[in-house]
């Protein structure tokens, strides 16, 4: 049992324990130090949400909130539950029917009315106080430098997809024109009584255009999986320089690519409802993207050295 200079009796384990330097980053800015304290108040008030980048001095890079906010919430309600114990001078009966005592809103340690410090939340002691965490104190730890991630634009996007939609189509309109030939040479082959039956030719007509659809849609599956998996751009965005990452800006896989291209066409049946999604997403997202867990950003492109 250790004791503070204000008398009250603090756990061997917590008085020994300095609260972890912690940095996150908020619009593209890092915010810090700040105490493990203020990080959990932050996640309370709603400031710090399960996708915020955050770090502290040991970790080897900047990591997503959810991943390790289980531990710092946990090791912050053990400090906070180890402050004061039960049985001190300052929590006896006693002391507690004193005028000239008074709890902290915070821990909840009851201290001399001179030692608190009056905020807008109530009664704080020192330590618990703002003014006396880590964050205002100077630190020898430094963060690593994080740059603001450049999402692409809904323009820059739509530019993008408007130059590959022409690519696409002409390619395709080349490479199945034997398709179109062949619906063209079974017409001619019908009778005069056959050409017309409008069953019959109905019938060769969506035959042919079904074929044509999957094929279609074979090729787009495949142009936008290869050229995303191997260069994280398909020539509409590389002319405009922007690329598909994963949202820690590593390159995305040929799997993930393939997947995204899949939920692009769901996308397609939401009235352009899932496209428009981009123009009030604060990191650009599509709905497509919010399925495969993609970003847009501006790159300017390098070949195939960014390539999965």
């Amino acid at each position: 049992m250790a004791t503070r200079t204000d008398g009250t009796d603090v756990a061997d384990g917590a008085a020994g324990q300095e609260s972890p330097v912690w940095y996150f980053v908020e619009r593209g800015q890092t915010v810090g130090p700040i105490s493990q304290d203020e990080l959990a108040r932050n996640v309370s008030s709603g400031r710090l949400g399960p996708d915020t980048m955050v770090w502290k001095d040991g970790m080897p890079d900047w990591r997503p909130f959810v991943d390790v906010g289980v531990g710092v919430l946990k090791a912050t309600s053990a400090r906070r539950a180890a402050v004061v114990q039960p049985g001190s001078p300052t929590n006896s009966p006693t002391s507690a029917g004193s005028p000239d005592m008074a709890a902290c809103v915070e821990c909840g340690g009851l201290f001399p009315r001179s030692r608190l410090l009056r905020t807008f939340d109530g009664l704080l002691c020192e330590r618990c106080h703002p003014s006396t965490q880590p964050e205002f104190r100077p630190v020898t730890s430094q963060a690593p430098k994080i740059v603001a991630i450049d999402y692409a634009g809904f323009w820059q996007r739509f530019g993008a997809w408007l130059l590959d939609a022409i690519l696409l189509n002409l390619t395709t309109s080349i490479l199945l024109r034997p398709l179109s030939r062949g619906l063209e040479l079974s017409y001619k082959a019908l009778g005069p009584a056959q050409k017309n039956d409008m069953g019959l030719v109905m019938d060769l007509f969506v035959g042919f255009l079904a074929r044509y659809t999957l094929l279609a849609l074979a090729l787009s599956l495949v142009y936008q999986t290869l050229f995303l998996g191997k260069f994280g751009a398909t020539p509409g965005r590389m002319a405009l320089s922007i690329k598909v990452v994963n949202p820690d800006e590593s390159p995305i896989t040929y799997l993930r690519a393939a997947c995204r291209t899949l939920a692009s066409w769901v996308t397609s049946f939401t009235l352009l409802i899932g496209y428009l999604m981009a123009a009030f997403d604060l990191q650009g997202r599509t709905l497509h993207d919010r399925l495969a867990q993609t970003r847009v950003i501006r790159s300017e492109f390098r070949g195939g050295d960014d390539g999965a």
